[in-house]
Protein backbone atom coordinates (compact mmCIF):
# COMPACT_ATOMS: atom_id res chain seq x y z
CA UNK A 1 0.00 0.00 0.00
CA UNK A 2 1.39 3.26 -0.92
CA UNK A 3 2.00 5.81 1.79
CA UNK A 4 0.04 8.66 2.74
CA UNK A 5 0.02 11.75 4.80
CA UNK A 6 -3.03 13.29 7.52
CA UNK A 7 -2.85 16.87 8.17
CA UNK A 8 -5.90 18.14 10.95
CA UNK A 9 -6.48 21.64 11.13
CA UNK A 10 -9.53 23.63 12.61
CA UNK A 11 -9.21 21.01 15.51
CA UNK A 12 -12.11 21.88 18.27
CA UNK A 13 -12.51 20.37 21.17
CA UNK A 14 -16.33 19.96 21.60
CA UNK A 15 -17.92 19.04 25.18
CA UNK A 16 -21.38 19.84 24.32
CA UNK A 17 -21.70 17.12 21.55
CA UNK A 18 -18.80 15.03 23.26
CA UNK A 19 -16.50 14.69 20.66
CA UNK A 20 -13.44 16.17 18.79
CA UNK A 21 -14.07 17.72 15.35
CA UNK A 22 -11.38 18.51 12.64
CA UNK A 23 -10.86 19.19 9.03
CA UNK A 24 -9.22 16.32 7.37
CA UNK A 25 -6.35 16.97 4.75
CA UNK A 26 -4.89 14.08 2.94
CA UNK A 27 -1.51 13.77 1.03
CA UNK A 28 -1.91 10.84 -1.05
CA UNK A 29 1.11 11.26 -4.13
CA UNK A 30 0.09 8.34 -6.65
CA UNK A 31 -3.20 6.97 -4.86
CA UNK A 32 -6.27 7.85 -6.42
CA UNK A 33 -8.34 8.12 -2.43
CA UNK A 34 -7.77 6.54 0.56
CA UNK A 35 -10.40 4.34 2.42
CA UNK A 36 -11.97 5.51 5.10
CA UNK A 37 -10.92 2.25 7.27
CA UNK A 38 -6.96 3.23 6.62
CA UNK A 39 -7.95 6.84 7.10
CA UNK A 40 -9.65 5.66 10.79
CA UNK A 41 -7.10 3.57 11.72
CA UNK A 42 -4.36 6.14 11.10
CA UNK A 43 -6.32 8.26 13.65
CA UNK A 44 -7.17 5.89 15.81
CA UNK A 45 -3.01 5.67 16.82
CA UNK A 46 -2.76 9.28 16.34
CA UNK A 47 -5.22 10.27 18.92
CA UNK A 48 -5.22 6.80 21.34
CA UNK A 49 -9.21 6.59 20.52
CA UNK A 50 -10.15 2.89 22.22
CA UNK A 51 -12.86 2.54 19.81
CA UNK A 52 -12.57 2.86 16.17
CA UNK A 53 -16.25 2.76 15.59
CA UNK A 54 -16.31 5.94 17.31
CA UNK A 55 -14.31 8.32 14.28
CA UNK A 56 -16.79 9.51 11.77
CA UNK A 57 -15.37 10.48 8.73
CA UNK A 58 -17.47 12.52 5.62
CA UNK A 59 -17.33 15.14 3.12
CA UNK A 60 -14.39 14.14 1.30
CA UNK A 61 -13.49 15.91 -2.28
CA UNK A 62 -10.29 15.21 -4.31
CA UNK A 63 -8.16 18.39 -5.36
CA UNK A 64 -8.25 18.75 -9.04
CA UNK A 65 -5.15 16.73 -10.33
CA UNK A 66 -5.22 14.34 -7.21
CA UNK A 67 -2.88 13.42 -4.33
CA UNK A 68 -4.12 15.58 -2.17
CA UNK A 69 -8.07 15.50 -0.40
CA UNK A 70 -10.15 17.08 2.26
CA UNK A 71 -12.33 16.00 4.24
CA UNK A 72 -13.82 16.62 8.06
CA UNK A 73 -13.75 14.22 10.92
CA UNK A 74 -15.55 13.87 14.22
CA UNK A 75 -14.09 11.26 17.37
CA UNK A 76 -16.77 10.66 20.03
CA UNK A 77 -16.20 9.86 23.19
CA UNK A 78 -17.86 7.17 23.31
CA UNK A 79 -20.79 4.98 20.75
CA UNK A 80 -23.29 6.39 23.56
CA UNK A 81 -22.86 9.93 22.40
CA UNK A 82 -22.15 8.92 18.40
CA UNK A 83 -25.62 7.47 18.23
CA UNK A 84 -27.09 10.30 20.01
CA UNK A 85 -25.62 13.33 17.78
CA UNK A 86 -24.64 11.66 14.56
CA UNK A 87 -27.50 12.00 12.02
CA UNK A 88 -29.20 8.79 11.37
CA UNK A 89 -27.80 8.12 7.59
CA UNK A 90 -24.26 8.12 8.73
CA UNK A 91 -25.02 5.82 11.48
CA UNK A 92 -26.75 3.55 8.77
CA UNK A 93 -23.40 4.03 6.86
CA UNK A 94 -21.24 2.43 9.78
CA UNK A 95 -24.14 -0.37 10.39
CA UNK A 96 -24.80 1.26 13.58
CA UNK A 97 -28.59 2.16 13.27
CA UNK A 98 -31.16 -0.11 14.46
CA UNK A 99 -33.60 0.98 12.24
CA UNK A 100 -37.39 1.58 12.62
CA UNK A 101 -39.74 -0.26 15.54
CA UNK A 102 -42.84 -1.21 14.63
CA UNK A 103 -45.23 -1.19 11.64
CA UNK A 104 -44.09 0.93 8.59
CA UNK A 105 -46.55 3.79 7.35
CA UNK A 106 -48.26 2.42 5.01
CA UNK A 107 -49.05 -0.98 6.67
CA UNK A 108 -50.16 1.92 9.80
CA UNK A 109 -52.77 3.68 7.22
CA UNK A 110 -53.89 0.04 5.17
CA UNK A 111 -54.97 -1.09 9.32
CA UNK A 112 -56.55 2.19 9.91
CA UNK A 113 -58.66 2.32 6.33
CA UNK A 114 -59.50 -0.90 7.51
CA UNK A 115 -60.64 -0.19 10.96
CA UNK A 116 -63.31 2.25 9.25
CA UNK A 117 -64.71 -0.49 7.30
CA UNK A 118 -65.89 -2.63 9.93
CA UNK A 119 -67.80 -2.29 13.50
CA UNK A 120 -67.96 -3.84 16.55
CA UNK A 121 -65.08 -7.19 17.47
CA UNK A 122 -64.34 -7.02 13.55
CA UNK A 123 -62.24 -3.54 14.60
CA UNK A 124 -60.63 -4.71 17.06
CA UNK A 125 -59.73 -7.91 15.06
CA UNK A 126 -58.55 -5.63 12.06
CA UNK A 127 -56.40 -3.32 14.77
CA UNK A 128 -54.79 -6.84 16.15
CA UNK A 129 -54.01 -7.89 13.42
CA UNK A 130 -51.95 -4.70 12.20
CA UNK A 131 -50.37 -5.69 8.46
CA UNK A 132 -51.07 -9.33 8.69
CA UNK A 133 -54.39 -9.10 6.55
CA UNK A 134 -52.37 -7.51 3.31
CA UNK A 135 -50.59 -10.74 3.06
CA UNK A 136 -53.36 -12.95 2.95
CA UNK A 137 -54.16 -11.79 -0.58
CA UNK A 138 -51.17 -13.40 -1.79
CA UNK A 139 -52.48 -16.77 -0.92
CA UNK A 140 -55.85 -16.36 -1.95
CA UNK A 141 -54.59 -15.77 -5.40
CA UNK A 142 -52.04 -17.92 -5.68
CA UNK A 143 -54.70 -20.69 -4.79
CA UNK A 144 -57.07 -19.35 -7.20
CA UNK A 145 -54.40 -19.89 -10.24
CA UNK A 146 -53.78 -23.60 -9.50
CA UNK A 147 -55.83 -25.53 -12.17
CA UNK A 148 -55.20 -28.68 -10.15
CA UNK A 149 -58.69 -31.30 -9.66
CA UNK A 150 -57.06 -32.41 -6.52
CA UNK A 151 -56.50 -29.26 -5.13
CA UNK A 152 -60.17 -28.63 -4.86
CA UNK A 153 -60.18 -29.91 -1.21
CA UNK A 154 -57.89 -27.62 -0.25
CA UNK A 155 -59.00 -24.15 -2.38
CA UNK A 156 -62.80 -24.57 -1.61
CA UNK A 157 -62.42 -23.98 2.46
CA UNK A 158 -59.42 -21.25 1.53
CA UNK A 159 -62.09 -19.24 -0.59
CA UNK A 160 -64.97 -19.62 1.69
CA UNK A 161 -62.60 -17.89 4.38
CA UNK A 162 -61.22 -15.61 2.24
CA UNK A 163 -64.96 -14.28 0.97
CA UNK A 164 -65.69 -13.47 4.60
CA UNK A 165 -62.75 -11.23 5.10
CA UNK A 166 -62.41 -7.88 6.43
CA UNK A 167 -59.92 -6.73 3.23
CA UNK A 168 -61.70 -5.53 -0.03
CA UNK A 169 -59.18 -6.60 -2.05
CA UNK A 170 -58.81 -10.17 -0.37
CA UNK A 171 -63.03 -10.77 -1.32
CA UNK A 172 -62.57 -9.57 -4.67
CA UNK A 173 -59.65 -12.39 -4.82
CA UNK A 174 -61.81 -14.79 -3.59
CA UNK A 175 -64.90 -14.54 -5.78
CA UNK A 176 -62.56 -14.03 -9.11
CA UNK A 177 -61.36 -17.60 -7.52
CA UNK A 178 -64.53 -18.98 -7.17
CA UNK A 179 -64.82 -18.16 -10.70
CA UNK A 180 -61.68 -20.51 -11.61
CA UNK A 181 -62.56 -22.94 -8.57
CA UNK A 182 -65.87 -23.89 -10.81
CA UNK A 183 -64.01 -24.56 -14.15
CA UNK A 184 -61.81 -26.87 -12.47
CA UNK A 185 -65.13 -28.53 -10.47
CA UNK A 186 -68.36 -27.00 -10.93
CA UNK A 187 -70.18 -29.69 -8.57
CA UNK A 188 -67.66 -28.09 -5.77
CA UNK A 189 -69.21 -24.69 -6.47
CA UNK A 190 -72.76 -25.70 -7.08
CA UNK A 191 -72.89 -28.01 -3.96
CA UNK A 192 -71.45 -25.97 -1.16
CA UNK A 193 -72.73 -22.56 0.06
CA UNK A 194 -70.19 -20.67 -2.25
CA UNK A 195 -73.13 -19.27 -4.23
CA UNK A 196 -75.09 -18.26 -1.16
CA UNK A 197 -71.86 -16.15 -0.36
CA UNK A 198 -71.88 -14.88 -3.78
CA UNK A 199 -75.55 -13.69 -3.30
CA UNK A 200 -74.72 -12.42 0.19
CA UNK A 201 -71.58 -9.95 -1.34
CA UNK A 202 -73.66 -8.42 -4.09
CA UNK A 203 -75.08 -6.01 -1.14
CA UNK A 204 -70.93 -4.92 0.24
CA UNK A 205 -69.63 -1.99 0.75
CA UNK A 206 -66.87 -2.53 -1.45
CA UNK A 207 -67.69 -1.70 -5.34
CA UNK A 208 -65.59 -3.95 -6.66
CA UNK A 209 -66.27 -6.78 -4.74
CA UNK A 210 -69.78 -5.88 -6.07
CA UNK A 211 -68.95 -5.44 -9.85
CA UNK A 212 -66.77 -8.92 -9.91
CA UNK A 213 -69.44 -10.95 -7.94
CA UNK A 214 -71.77 -9.72 -11.06
CA UNK A 215 -69.82 -11.83 -13.20
CA UNK A 216 -68.94 -14.50 -11.38
CA UNK A 217 -72.35 -15.36 -10.35
CA UNK A 218 -73.26 -15.01 -14.16
CA UNK A 219 -70.30 -17.01 -14.88
CA UNK A 220 -71.45 -19.43 -11.96
CA UNK A 221 -75.39 -19.52 -12.83
CA UNK A 222 -75.05 -19.82 -16.57
CA UNK A 223 -77.47 -22.76 -16.88
CA UNK A 224 -79.89 -20.76 -14.55
CA UNK A 225 -79.75 -17.72 -17.26
CA UNK A 226 -77.24 -15.90 -14.80
CA UNK A 227 -77.90 -14.03 -12.15
CA UNK A 228 -81.76 -12.96 -12.15
CA UNK A 229 -81.51 -9.35 -9.52
CA UNK A 230 -84.36 -8.18 -7.50
CA UNK A 231 -86.00 -4.73 -6.71
CA UNK A 232 -83.68 -3.98 -3.40
CA UNK A 233 -80.62 -5.43 -5.55
CA UNK A 234 -81.02 -3.02 -8.74
CA UNK A 235 -81.95 0.00 -6.85
CA UNK A 236 -79.19 -0.20 -4.35
CA UNK A 237 -76.62 -0.74 -7.11
CA UNK A 238 -78.34 2.02 -9.28
CA UNK A 239 -77.86 4.90 -6.28
CA UNK A 240 -74.53 3.83 -5.65
CA UNK A 241 -73.33 3.78 -9.02
CA UNK A 242 -71.07 6.93 -9.25
CA UNK A 243 -68.86 4.74 -6.98
CA UNK A 244 -68.35 2.37 -9.49
CA UNK A 245 -65.60 2.35 -11.86
CA UNK A 246 -66.44 2.01 -16.04
CA UNK A 247 -66.36 -1.17 -16.04
CA UNK A 248 -68.11 -1.65 -12.77
CA UNK A 249 -70.88 0.38 -14.46
CA UNK A 250 -71.09 -1.28 -17.87
CA UNK A 251 -71.83 -4.65 -15.80
CA UNK A 252 -74.80 -3.00 -13.47
CA UNK A 253 -76.07 -1.70 -17.00
CA UNK A 254 -75.52 -5.23 -18.47
CA UNK A 255 -77.68 -6.61 -15.19
CA UNK A 256 -80.36 -3.97 -15.72
CA UNK A 257 -81.49 -5.47 -18.77
CA UNK A 258 -82.52 -9.00 -17.01
CA UNK A 259 -84.43 -6.83 -14.80
CA UNK A 260 -88.42 -6.88 -15.38
CA UNK A 261 -89.68 -3.51 -14.78
CA UNK A 262 -92.83 -3.93 -12.02
CA UNK A 263 -94.23 -0.38 -13.68
CA UNK A 264 -94.05 2.69 -14.96
CA UNK A 265 -93.15 4.95 -12.27
CA UNK A 266 -90.54 3.09 -11.47
CA UNK A 267 -88.71 2.61 -15.03
CA UNK A 268 -88.96 6.38 -15.41
CA UNK A 269 -86.60 6.51 -11.74
CA UNK A 270 -84.19 4.28 -13.55
CA UNK A 271 -84.34 6.71 -16.82
CA UNK A 272 -84.14 9.28 -14.59
CA UNK A 273 -81.11 7.60 -12.89
CA UNK A 274 -79.29 6.71 -16.26
CA UNK A 275 -79.82 10.01 -17.89
CA UNK A 276 -76.75 11.70 -16.39
CA UNK A 277 -74.53 8.63 -17.94
CA UNK A 278 -75.25 9.17 -21.12
CA UNK A 279 -72.92 12.50 -20.58
CA UNK A 280 -70.07 10.05 -19.71
CA UNK A 281 -67.32 10.38 -22.25
CA UNK A 282 -66.81 6.59 -21.70
CA UNK A 283 -68.13 4.83 -25.12
CA UNK A 284 -69.19 1.67 -22.92
CA UNK A 285 -71.24 3.03 -20.22
CA UNK A 286 -73.03 4.75 -22.91
CA UNK A 287 -73.54 2.14 -25.17
CA UNK A 288 -74.61 0.10 -22.05
CA UNK A 289 -77.00 2.84 -21.23
CA UNK A 290 -78.54 2.68 -24.47
CA UNK A 291 -79.08 -1.05 -24.73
Amino acid sequence: MSEFTIRTRKFKQNPLLGRKQFVLDIIHPGMANVSKKDLSEKLRSMYKVHDVQCIQLFGFKTAFGGGRSTGFGLIYENLDKMKKFEPKYRLKRAGLDAGKKGAGRRSKKDTKNRMKKVRGKEKSKAAASGGNLARSEEPTATFGSLSLANMVEYLQPAIQRALEDVNGYVRKTAVIGVVKLFYISPSSVTDSDLISMLKRLIHDSDSHVVANTITALDEVLVDEGGYQPTREVITGMLNKLAQFSEWGQCNILRLLTKYQVQDEAEMFDIMNILDSLLKQSSSCVVMSVTK
